[in-house]
């Protein structure tokens, strides 16, 4: 006798299955075949677009909603499909589907966008459903609840055209992610982008490719939970720089770290001036230490989430925290009002606290970026600045309580032939534990994928048919008993056949 198992019936879980600070949102929660017709897809609760079922507006609900977070579609109606195959970086049967309304893509200016979304220039229409509503591309409105501070990964993919998802926080009105994406046809990944989120604080997440991009999933972390860290290491990156490539042990005597090549700073071995280097010199990618001199000390136990004896540290001249305006930062670091002395060096020269150049050679690919780094129980923001094109890739915003301390991560794409400088906004206190490069044509790219489905809430209705769907989205008829070996899909569950 055959034997069947179910692997999954995500499609039930409640919003009341989950408060924990670890949740998600992912597009296997979308009807997991495609529906025969236009007919069964409206019975499913979708308006339906040019008499289809692959082309549906999917109402507005709230994908998560837990006392943690609320991540919701706004729109009356989201434009989602089964996607384009070339493009897919990720088998899900249908995927939500971003884009704006321009044509020349990545030429909106998301610091503009203003809360209205129906009226909003940036929000495209994908068409009027055959239902006579509007159907418009998806745009994720983010409400943090919680009093923590936590981060969101994105998960997406446009393939082989150039694009960007880019973050709002509408509570500042400032921009918190451009990050640019891009693999080689040949190499279709997901793509991923995570950044900081702050409590009280409302984000809208838009993608300035015209209908392209398809988005797999959503996840929040409250920087209390475990999943919260995020390291960047040799099974994630191509390129790595940590602090374990510092000095493993502290020095026993200023004269010792001197003869090691550092400036010391108030005769004391604990804080030291690393000169101008290169942190990572490959045909991928150049992290530099573009400062002739780059503050570097044991750290603040307090607020170490790494347990490194040297850490090199970033802050910038500002008094207020986060009150500085990195678009503005231009090139030529000593004599920018950003950079902060840490101090004068026993050997007479000027230590600042670091800055991180990123340069992608033009001959290289697209790719990401990992960093690692904390301040603890203090605000702090993790700016990025592509200098290439004088704009903001990213401001991560974090915090951890004093009993939870932990490695803020940051993840943004970068592409060839640009520059880009990260700076951190707190005033001589962020440790940066690592920088982490991968290129978009390797395998390791997709090696931060989804961690699963658990956890998730779901807002689709699925009709109790009995029609059984093979894993492609082929109807197979009714009758288990006539399957081959394999893997099903009946009434949104998966189940196979042994």
């Amino acid at each position: 006798m055959k034997k069947l198992f179910t692997i999954v019936a995500a499609a039930m879980i409640s919003a009341s299955a989950f408060a924990q600070a670890h949740c998600e949102w992912t597009a296997a929660q979308l009807p997991a075949a495609k529906f025969a017709t236009a007919d069964e897809a409206v019975a499913a609760g979708y308006n339906t677009l040019w008499t289809l079922p692959d082309y549906l507006g999917m109402p507005a609900c709230d994908l998560i909603n837990n006392e943690n977070i609320q991540v919701s579609l706004p729109l009356a109606y989201n434009y989602m499909s089964v996607g384009s195959g070339k493009y897919s970086g990720s088998n899900y049967t249908f995927k939500l589907i971003m884009g704006m309304n321009n044509s020349t893509r990545d030429g909106i200016d998301p610091d503009m966008f203003l809360e209205g979304l129906e009226n909003n220039d940036y929000v495209r229409k994908a068409a009027d459903s055959d239902q006579g509503n509007p159907v418009y591309d998806a745009i994720i409105k983010v409400n943090v609840k919680s009093a923590n501070y936590g981060a969101i990964t994105l998960r997406y993919n446009r393939g082989g055209n150039n694009s960007a998802m880019y973050v709002v926080d509408s509570t500042k009105l400032k921009r918190v992610l451009w990050s640019v994406t891009r693999c080689p046809d040949d190499n279709i990944q997901t793509h991923v982008a995570r950044f900081g989120v702050e409590p009280g604080h409302t984000y809208y997440i838009m993608a300035s490719e015209k209908s392209s991009v398809e988005l797999y999933g959503i996840e929040y972390d409250e920087c209390a939970d475990a999943d919260y860290e995020v390291l960047a290491s040799e099974e994630n990156c191509t390129d790595l720089w940590t602090a374990a490539q510092l000095p493993a042990a502290k020095f026993a005597t200023a004269d010792e770290a001197v003869a090691a090549g550092y400036n010391t700073l108030w005769t004391l071995p604990d804080y030291l001036g690393m000169p101008a280097c290169d942190l990572i010199n490959s045909g991928n990618v150049v992290v530099s230490l573009p400062l002739a001199y780059n503050y570097m000390s044991v750290g603040n136990g307090k607020y170490s989430g790494s347990n490194y004896a040297y850490k090199l540290i970033m802050g910038m001249n500002n008094s207020t925290r986060d009150g500085i305006d990195p678009d503005m930062f231009l090139e030529g670091v000593e004599n920018n009002d950003y950079v902060r002395k840490a101090g004068d060096s026993d050997q007479g020269n000027v230590v600042n606290d670091a800055i991180v150049k990123i340069s992608v050679p033009a001959e290289s690919t697209y790719g990401r970026v990992i960093l690692n780094y904390n301040r603890g129980g203090n605000n702090s923001a993790m700016y990025v600045v592509d200098q290439t094109k004088s704009m903001q890739v990213l401001q991560s915003t974090t915090r951890c309580p004093d009993d939870a301390v932990k490695t803020h991560a940051a993840v943004f794409n970068v592409q060839p032939g640009h520059d880009y400088y990260v700076m951190s906004s707190e005033k001589g206190s962020t440790e940066l534990y690592a920088v982490g490069f991968c290129s978009a044509a390797d395998a390791k790219y997709a090696t931060l994928g989804t961690t699963g489905i658990e956890n998730v809430t779901v807002n689709t209705v699925v009709p109790a048919d009995g029609k059984i769907y093979s894993i492609d989205g082929r109807f197979v008829g009714k009758d288990m008993n006539n399957l081959a070996k394999g893997i099903y899909i009946m009434n949104g569950k998966k189940f196979a056949v042994k």
